[in-house]
């Protein structure tokens, strides 16, 4: 009895690494994501500034672009914080940190930079994770319990991926529907 009480014990904490492992990857994927469409944003955005110097040079009558210009380069300055925003949460969810130098990637425990030497300084982090409004949704992690037949471990799973297909479907919606309104 002791056998099988220590057998499901390891089972239950292999199980719950594995779903939090994939958990981690999940909102890794959703956050490079995100990322990727702001990145994209910035591109549309340095398009429409470009559109806008030509139109101004092929006017006869000139006016005063800068203020366009200037809410242009607004709105890139707050892209680019919250893709900075979504680097940090994503090298958090690593383990990982930026060296204060040379900005490689490392490990967070590490002193010294692999790649430039130079002494970092030391940062407590907590288990900390970036809050940011895209993500206050996912701050519900499901940690299953053991499950004990594979019939519900199934279920489970086809829960879990049914959640994640309606997610990814409101998403890709709303995407489309700022496309359409972009268009316009």
């Amino acid at each position: 009895m002791e056998f099988i009480d220590k057998l499901k014990e390891v089972g239950c904490e292999t199980y719950k690494y594995t779903a939090e492992k994939t958990s981690r990857i999940a909102k890794e994927t959703k956050l490079k994501m995100k990322m990727s469409q702001k990145k994209s944003d910035i591109e549309d955005i340095y398009e429409e500034i470009g559109k806008a110097i030509y139109q101004e040079h092929i006017r006869e009558e000139k006016t005063d672009i800068k203020e366009q210009i200037e809410e242009f380069c607004t709105k890139i300055d707050v892209l680019s914080s919250e893709i900075d925003d979504i680097r940090t949460e994503i090298l958090n969810l690593k383990d990982k940190k930026k060296c204060s130098v040379c900005a490689k990637e490392m490990d967070i425990e590490d002193k010294f930079c692999p790649s430039c030497g130079k002494e970092q300084p030391t940062v407590k982090i907590e288990n900390a994770e970036v809050v940011t409004e895209e993500n206050r949704e996912d701050e519900e992690i499901k940690t299953p319990e053991f499950v004990e037949n594979t019939e519900e471990q199934e279920d489970f799973a086809r829960e879990e991926n049914k959640e994640t297909e309606e997610t990814e479907e409101n998403e890709d919606d709303s995407d489309e529907k700022n496309e359409d309104n972009i268009n316009e």
